[in-house]
């Protein structure tokens, strides 16, 4: 009698611990950037997790800038203390797969047959491309724009809904705007921007490429040639007295004394929101070669999870995040333009958002263009890229010329990327 109740018993608290091991919910850590977004990581967290109870999410690590994440990652992965799940800049893509610390998503995207009614498409998947690999999946973008002060344009007695849409006009523009004097700047270009990105933009929108994949230098070309002659051209506008941070020049933008201001389209809902009441906002597109591409910055979701079990709950994150509902988090509450087309496109998402908001066309117009984030290969990336920042304030404040800034770079970078030819 008392074996049969032990056996009973024992039957029966068996089953009571699997069926409370299978009501545990898998715990995926997950890192974060930029922590200025934290309500919307928190909203996305909690959808999640209302969807998907089988899973819940920890944020192990939340850093406002880019840079500090990518270090913190390359940290944790030499103590073995990489989480599930992380948010990175384009710009650092590269650097992690070569160091073996991303899980190439191809098979899984060979897989899923939801990424069509998902919107897991174009951008989203070239943004995280590495070569011809998928090592992340593209959550929110920012393209550069040309942002115009219509105040300052109106007082040159030119017409702020007519706005010219070439370089040679929008410079000219720039450099009336500056004759206006007194502390009127004409221009900025963002030459401090992470990884070169906004230099790298303008070689690509005028149909030039960075390097070739044997390691061929192709910005030598006339593309970049020209990239050169444009940033020049802003310093001749009024930046070359007055080159500032990239954080000052937002300031000093908003304080309504720059005319035209090349910068990331994610400072556009600031700019709106602190000076609405004194500055008016217009903007344009770059101005795009036939053959013209976008590099987006902005915000990736990478997998760094090798069990199975956490990999599979980590993917369900990831697609949510990039699908068509998260999107429209990263939309309405960021800075970032989705890099989910469907969600743009669709009126109940964010089309008609989007279409209330025609400051944010600018933007969306590059969205068609967007191609993966280049970076120069090799360990000294990001040192080969503050070189090159440096070359370029030397070429907007006017100490050098294109064709000198040309020569420094290409020594910069064949001194630096191993194989460069």
């Amino acid at each position: 009698m008392t074996s049969r109740r032990t056996v009973v018993i024992g039957a029966a608290l068996s089953a009571l611990s699997k069926a409370t091991l299978a009501a545990d919910p898998l715990t995926l850590r997950v890192s974060l950037t930029p922590s200025i977004f934290a309500a919307m990581f928190d909203d996305m967290i909690r959808q999640f997790q209302a969807a998907n109870p089988h899973v819940r999410i920890k944020i192990a690590g939340s850093h406002r800038d880019q840079g500090d994440q990518f270090q913190a990652t390359l940290r944790e992965a030499l103590v073995n203390g990489l989480p599930e799940l992380s948010f990175q800049g384009f710009a650092y893509i590269p650097a992690l797969k070569e160091r073996g610390i991303t899980v190439r998503l191809d098979e899984r995207l060979a897989k899923d047959a939801r990424l069509t009614e998902l919107g897991i498409a174009g951008p989203v998947l070239d943004s995280g491309k590495v070569g011809d690999e998928v090592h992340a999946l593209g959550v929110g973008m920012s393209y550069p724009v040309l942002y115009v002060n219509a105040n300052l344009v109106r007082r040159v007695g030119a017409d702020p809904e007519n706005l010219p849409r070439d370089w040679d006009g929008i410079l000219a523009l720039a450099k009336k705007i500056n004759g206006l004097g007194g502390n009127v700047q004409g221009a900025f270009f963002q030459v401090g921007s992470g990884g070169n990105w906004t230099w790298i933009a303008l070689v690509e929108s005028l149909g030039g490429k960075m390097m070739s994949q044997d390691g061929k230098l192709l910005f030598t070309g006339a593309e970049g040639m020209r990239s050169l002659e444009i940033i020049r051209a802003f310093g001749e506008a009024g930046q070359a007295r007055n080159d500032v941070s990239q954080d000052q020049a937002r300031t000093v933008f908003k304080s309504g004394v720059i005319g035209v201001m090349f910068d990331s389209g994610s400072s556009l809902a600031n700019f709106e929101t602190v000076s609405k009441d004194t500055l008016d906002i217009r903007t344009l597109p770059l101005p795009m070669a036939k053959n013209g591409r976008i590099p987006p910055a902005g915000i990736a979701v990478l997998l760094h999870a090798r069990d199975p079990k956490l990999q599979d709950a980590a993917w369900e994150f990831m697609t949510f995040a990039a699908g068509a509902k998260g999107q429209v988090l990263v939309g309405s509450g960021t800075g970032y333009i989705p890099a989910n087309l469907v969600t743009i496109k669709t009126p109940d998402l964010l089309g008609n958002y989007y279409k209330e908001r025609k400051t944010s066309g600018a933007a969306l117009a590059s969205a068609e263009y967007a191609t993966a984030w280049f970076a120069f290969p090799g360990n000294n990336s990001i040192k080969v890229s503050y070189e090159i920042r440096d070359h370029l304030r030397e070429l907007v404040t006017l100490k050098r010329s294109p064709q000198e800034t040309m020569a420094a770079i290409e020594r910069s970078v064949r001194a630096l990327v191993p194989n460069a030819k």
